[in-house]
């Protein structure tokens, strides 16, 4: 009876020692995991406040630097282009202000274009900027109750989108890199995203208007994807 009374107190103490060892090595692991996540935030503390000092190298080619701006430069233009038309719409007081806010991105993305298209840079921005006056008209054409104001959008419209897509396949291009239909889809989903959007604030369904809006800016992300993936692949020497 003794001995298997020590048997059992036996198997006991083991599994206690078992279960403690088990606890410790658990808390110790969590700990250790703990104390990474402290280190990896306190590094990305450090490097944060060595961005906003302006301490911190961070090396950028030139290819990142255009693919950067291009980016920035055209979900801007989708932004100032959608304010510019729901302006006109509202006949806002402000209108005039965004009108020309719109004009000097376009204006940027010519700039920005210059040295690899040279002066026929200035054939997008002429573009976009009948881009423009074709929304205007739209507008226009809404608030005067024109029953063909979509039906003049989109034959305006397709024009464009077919101009905008020969823009960067044939007319500036001895090496093509950019596919025809790719850009006309591009152009057409970009027309329909900022009309969609107009459409949805005209009809003062401002919670649809603002998930559209952010459509339209994500469609133009992807726009800047391709045109400046293919500018880069086109134009190596410029960004060694």
């Amino acid at each position: 009876m003794a001995k298997a009374l020590t048997i059992i107190l036996s198997a006991i103490l083991v599994i206690a020692l078992l279960a403690s060892g088990y606890f410790y090595f658990t808390l110790t692991k969590s700990q250790a995991q703990v104390t990474t996540l402290q280190s990896q935030v306190t590094t990305l503390q450090s490097q944060l406040s060595q961005i906003s000092q302006g301490n911190l190298n961070i090396t950028l080619t030139k290819a990142d630097t255009f693919d950067a701006k291009l980016h920035d430069l055209l979900q801007e233009h989708t932004f100032l282009l959608i304010n510019t038309i729901r302006r006109s719409l509202d006949s806002s007081a402000s209108y005039n202000a965004s009108l020309v806010a719109l004009q000097n991105n376009i204006n940027e993305v010519g700039t920005l274009l210059t040295p690899i298209y040279g002066t026929n840079a200035q054939q997008l921005v002429s573009l976009w900027n009948n881009k423009t006056i074709i929304f205007i008209t739209y507008s226009n054409n809404v608030k005067a109750g024109n029953a063909n104001a979509n039906v003049i959008f989109a034959s305006a419209a397709q024009s464009y989108e077919a101009s905008a897509a020969t823009f960067w396949t044939s007319t500036n291009n001895p090496y093509p890199t950019f596919d025809y239909n790719t850009m006309l889809s591009l152009s057409a989903d970009h027309m329909n995203d900022v009309k969609t959007a107009v459409d949805a604030w005209n009809a003062k369904d401002y919670p649809t208007y603002f998930t559209d809006l952010e459509v339209a800016y994500n469609q133009m992300g992807q726009y800047a994807d391709v045109v400046a993936q293919g500018i880069i692949n086109q134009n190596p020497n410029l960004f060694m």
